[in-house]
């Protein structure tokens, strides 16, 4: 699939602050023609990461998240740095539960150079992944599979992690609320955090600053639950609901 332009991806960062963005306004900012921003608009609600309205476009309506594949292509650079830092919290020899969304498929990708590890996760583009690494050993979860996000859920699925105890649990999150920690879109998204958390000595939360922007219904895991924030960036009014023994990394620290 080809990747976003420029454009496209400042729309959608653009879009996680502002509820809607007009066509004309867009053209004028980008210094291209109205059919040009149209174009762009056209190929974006294909992928299901936009949604036209008069004269304008607006992120896809918050009861339900966009595809995976959608989500891929938002801010992949940064998410690819995400799973970079991620990455180098982690040992070789470990022992990893790896969640469900697009954080798991970078973390994957950043898994490559490390040796002998023990990944246990239901998200199958990761999965994929993994296959093309043979230093790790790794265990797929059943469950029921759900052809837009490339995972599997369900009871089958949290069973399956339950029979684990492991060093790290990697995961990400629909959204991010202060008051209430992360959030998803669906309560057996919400379960698989849950699964993840009683199943692993150590949860590493690796999500994008525009969670703080998005909404999520459901409520899973609290600030409190988390040992380490990987994120882009941290907004000064964020950090009082960051408990103080959550190591948080940023795109701003050095990492040799």
């Amino acid at each position: 699939m080809t990747k976003l332009n420029s454009r496209q991806n400042d729309i959608l960062v653009w879009l996680q602050s502002n509820e809607q963005l007009q066509v004309e306004e867009l053209a004028t900012q980008f210094e291209v023609s109205q059919q040009t921003i149209r174009k762009d608009i056209n190929q974006m609600c294909e992928l299901g990461l936009v949604r036209r309205l008069h004269g304008g476009v607006s992120l896809p309506a918050p009861l339900h998240n966009s595809s995976f594949v959608s989500r891929e292509f938002t801010n992949e650079d940064i998410k690819a740095q995400l799973g970079k830092i991620t990455a180098q919290l982690i040992p070789n020899g470990s022992s990893i539960l790896l969640g469900i969304g697009t954080t798991a498929l970078y973390t994957a990708r950043a898994l490559e150079n490390h040796k002998e590890l023990r990944i246990i996760t239901n998200n199958l583009r990761a999965a994929e992944i993994l296959c093309q690494q043979p230093e790790h050993e790794v265990y797929v979860a059943g469950g029921k599979l759900r052809h837009s996000d490339q995972d599997v859920v369900g009871e089958q699925t949290s069973r399956f992690f339950d029979s684990f105890y492991v060093d790290f649990g990697i995961l990400g999150s629909g959204a991010l609320l202060p008051q209430h920690g992360l959030m998803e879109y669906d309560p057996i998204e919400a379960e698989i955090g849950n699964a993840i958390a009683r199943n692993a000595s150590e949860i590493i939360l690796v999500a994008d600053h525009s969670k703080w922007k998005r909404k999520a219904t459901v409520k899973s895991l609290s600030f409190n639950q988390v040992h380490q924030f990987v994120t882009s960036e941290l907004e000064d009014k964020y950090l009082p609901y960051i408990p103080e023994h959550c190591h948080l990394h940023t795109l701003s620290d050095t990492y040799d």
